[in-house]
């Protein structure tokens, strides 16, 4: 009688493969929200069996076009990114602005309205919440606001009071609080502009204020 065979299985270099490698941290992960996707889940997605995903997790095997779109289309990333782990288009942004990828995909992703922007009620408040993220970046004040932010910040260091430190963690939201409420205030004139290419039906001002019963327009 033989005796069972209790050797691990090899690794072989495709399990380090780029696209085996990040498929297995967005399903550890989702990049959007978080969450651990079943080999199961993919599959269904995918319309294959879940030993088929469990190939491409590996390594073994590398999905075809069709379903390459797919995977992609599920993650919420770009098929260069999957399969490279670089977003190609994004790149000149990055260099330009110094932003990380991260945050360019997520503004891409907000002016494509993709379903995670809308709220329990079925709207898509992805325009509205492009409104306001364009004009707050160009409003100098927001640069003022964080450099102030960031110098209290800055100022947390080990072996401080536990006391200081909180007052300094206060002094820090409070610039952020007062800016935003004087953003708000000063700025709904220009998001309504930004707003009139859209044909979204909101009462901007009234989900800004949330207070839409006594607004008068």
């Amino acid at each position: 009688m033989s005796k069972a065979n209790n050797t691990p299985p090899v690794v072989t270099d495709k399990y380090y493969a780029a696209f085996a490698t990040h498929l297995r941290d967005f399903m550890a992960a989702h990049p959007d929200t978080r969450e651990k996707t079943t080999q199961a889940a993919l599959a269904e997605h995918l319309g294959v069996r879940p030993q088929t995903v469990s190939y491409y997790c590996t390594g073994e095997s590398l999905p075809n076009c069709e379903q390459l779109l797919k995977i992609a289309e599920y993650f919420h990333v770009t098929c260069d990114f999957l399969m490279t782990g670089r977003r190609v288009e994004n790149k000149p942004v990055c260099d330009l602005l110094g932003l990380s990828d991260d945050t360019v995909q997520k503004i891409k992703l907000l002016n494509e309205g993709y379903d995670d922007f809308q709220g329990a009620d079925g709207v898509d408040y992805a325009p509205l919440m492009l409104a306001i993220l364009d004009v707050m970046l160009g409003d100098r004040d927001f640069y003022g606001a964080l450099m102030q932010a960031a110098e209290y910040e800055g100022k947390k260091k080990e072996g401080l009071a536990a006391d200081y430190l909180q007052f300094l963690e206060w002094k820090s939201a409070g610039v952020i609080q007062r800016f935003l409420l004087g953003f708000f205030s000063q700025n709904l004139a220009s998001m309504h502009d930004k707003l009139k290419a859209y044909d979204t039906g909101l009462n901007w001002r009234a989900l800004i204020n949330n207070d839409g019963d006594n607004y008068k327009g």
